[in-house]
């Protein structure tokens, strides 16, 4: 019995938010190390928050829904959607973690 192969993205679009969102993380987490790590004036924080942090919670507007469309691909036998769904899983646990590290100053 021949399988089909399964498309990685349905579209370009889920191609691109994905691999953004890979890079999104990786600079959420130096812009946490620095924010843990130094002393940072409140006017700093200020200017991180609608720089950086403010454009990444409009992009992860969609992390909710690929999720799920992820979660009904991974239930289905592909190992890929679940690698999809740990990307944007990570990505809606560090807004949170940085939002929490935001107000909590």
């Amino acid at each position: 019995m021949e399988t089909i192969p399964q498309k990685k993205f349905s579209s370009i679009w889920e191609a691109l938010y994905f691999f953004v969102s890979i890079a999104g993380l990786f600079l959420l987490s130096i812009l946490f190390i620095i924010m843990t790590t130094k002393r940072v004036g409140t006017e700093d924080l200020v200017a991180l928050f609608f720089f950086y942090t403010l454009p990444w919670l409009l992009w992860s507007l969609w992390a909710p829904f690929l999720f799920l469309k992820a979660y009904r691909q991974a239930r289905a036998g592909s190992f890929f959607a679940l690698l999809k769904m740990c990307i944007y899983g990570l990505s809606a646990l560090w807004l949170l973690v940085m939002a929490t590290q935001l107000f909590s100053l």
